[in-house]
């Protein structure tokens, strides 16, 4: 809980917490992602890692796509998860991405705050590249 107060903190002030990943770009509208990703042992569902990255992303307020999908998968390898892993979390953060966008409460807001908190069980599959 501190960690999610100081981050709404580091908004208001425009600092970062935790590792920002790429250049921080603010056009008029942008929406801070951050992405905490908790990686867990599949055999006693202990926790091997947790990472947690910021990134900037412009907002076009658009009814779809307002963070491509593209994007979004780019921020999730950069955070350790395995493509076959992404799919549906590229969905579930392109769908909140834009009801976050194109929500009335929003719509005089230049920063759209956005939080990740993702846990993926370990596979073979770390032992090999992300991408």
């Amino acid at each position: 809980m501190t960690r999610i107060i100081e981050w709404i903190a580091s908004i208001l002030n425009h600092s970062q917490v935790g590792r920002v990943v790429g250049p921080i770009v603010q056009p008029n509208v942008s929406v801070h992602l951050q992405v905490w990703a908790q990686f867990e042992s599949s055999q006693f569902v202990r926790v091997e890692g947790t990472d947690i990255l910021a990134f900037w992303e412009p907002c076009p307020r658009i009814e779809h796509e307002n963070l491509p999908r593209g994007k979004i998968s780019s921020m999730l390898s950069k955070a350790g998860v395995p493509l076959h892993k992404q799919e549906f979390m590229v969905d579930r953060i392109s769908g909140r991405a834009d009801e976050i966008a194109n929500a009335d409460y929003n719509k005089d807001k230049k920063v759209l705050p956005m939080i990740v908190s993702i846990s993926v069980v370990a596979c073979f599959c770390y032992d090999t590249a992300v991408c």
